[in-house]
C-alpha cells in the first residue's frame, strides 16, 4: 500500500518525546484517520487541555448523577454472564441520537466547570463506575435508587447505551 509507505515516519504525540509507530500500527492510525474524516458529526473531544477532568471524586458531598436513560438492560452484561451465568439475549439498544446529545451534554458541561469528575457507564453499569470513581478518588458515596424504576439489578449492573456518571458540587 504506497498510502502505508509514506507513513514509515509517523510519530505522535510530544514532539521531544515522540511515540514511533510499527508498521502494523501505522496502517491502524491510518484507518483510523480515514474513518474519522467521514464522522463529521462528532463533536471534539477535547477543545482545551486545562478542563479535562478525571474520574476520581474530589470532594466528600458533592453530587453524583447520572446522565442518560436507565431501562435495565441486563441481556449480555458482565452481570448475567458471571453472576446470572445466562450467555443468551440481545446486546442494548443503541440509539445514536441520545448517544450524540448525551455526550455533547457531558462536554459542554466540562467545558463550562460543573462536572468535576466522569465515567462512562458501560461494562458492570452503574455501580461498577461508581466504584472505579470512589477508589480512584478514594471517597465513598451513599447511591439512592430512584422510586419508580426497575429491580436492583437491573439499574445497577444494566449495560444501557450512552451514560456517563458525574460529579458536580453541591
Amino acid at each position: 500500500n504506497a498510502r502505508a509507505n509514506s507513513m514509515d515516519r509517523t510519530r505522535i504525540g510530544n514532539k521531544s518525546k515522540p511515540i514511533q509507530l510499527g508498521k502494523e500500527q501505522e496502517i491502524e492510525y491510518m484507518k483510523a484517520c480515514e474513518i474519522a474524516r467521514y464522522c463529521d458529526n462528532l463533536p471534539p473531544l477535547i477543545k482545551d487541555y486545562k478542563k479535562m477532568i478525571t474520574m476520581d471524586l474530589k470532594k466528600i458531598n458533592n453530587i453524583v448523577l447520572v446522565i442518560g436513560k436507565t431501562e435495565g438492560h441486563i441481556d449480555q452484561s458482565i452481570f448475567a454472564k458471571e453472576i446470572l451465568n445466562q450467555k443468551k439475549g440481545p446486546p442494548p439498544k443503541i440509539n445514536l441520537f441520545n448517544e450524540k446529545n448525551n455526550g455533547e451534554t457531558v462536554l459542554k458541561l466540562i467545558n463550562d466547570g460543573y462536572i468535576k469528575s466522569a465515567h462512562d457507564i458501560s461494562a458492570g453499569g452503574i455501580l461498577i463506575a461508581a466504584v472505579k470513581m470512589c477508589i480512584s478518588g478514594k471517597k465513598g458515596i451513599n447511591i439512592n435508587k430512584p422510586k419508580s424504576l426497575i429491580n436492583y439489578f437491573e439499574y445497577f449492573f444494566g449495560e444501557d447505551q450512552g451514560r456517563y456518571l458525574i460529579e458536580i458540587e453541591k
